[in-house]
């Protein structure tokens, strides 16, 4: 498995994480380019509650060994680019703690589930 992510909570309790200096959406357009070489998402990267679109931290699990392109994978990673694009990040630098407990919950329950 590999993570890619920008929350500093998951890079330093996971030794698999690429950390990814930017924002979620450059979280999201890395994830995009293994993707396009092969990976799958390992879940959705998108949380269910739309408020949480507004989270500035993103952690997102890929799978790699696959020889063609998953078109689940691809259609995923482009919807959650497409709705991030159109929204705001939260940068109120006070929740930043919260936000990242919250991407880091979030993480651990879907690598649990599967």
């Amino acid at each position: 498995m590999l993570v890619l992510s920008n929350n500093p909570r998951v890079i330093s309790a996971y030794s698999c994480v690429e950390s990814v200096e930017g924002t979620a959406i450059q979280v999201l357009e890395a994830a995009q380019r293994y993707i396009y070489t092969g990976y799958t998402l390992y879940g959705h990267p998108l949380a269910g509650n739309a408020r949480l679109c507004r989270n500035p931290y993103r952690s997102v699990a890929l799978e790699e060994g696959h020889n063609e392109i998953c078109v689940r994978s691809v259609l995923w990673i482009e919807d959650a680019l497409d709705r991030l694009s159109r929204g705001e990040f939260d940068a109120d630098s006070s929740k930043s703690d919260d936000y990242s407990l919250i991407d880091f919950d979030l993480f651990l329950s879907m690598i649990h589930i599967h």
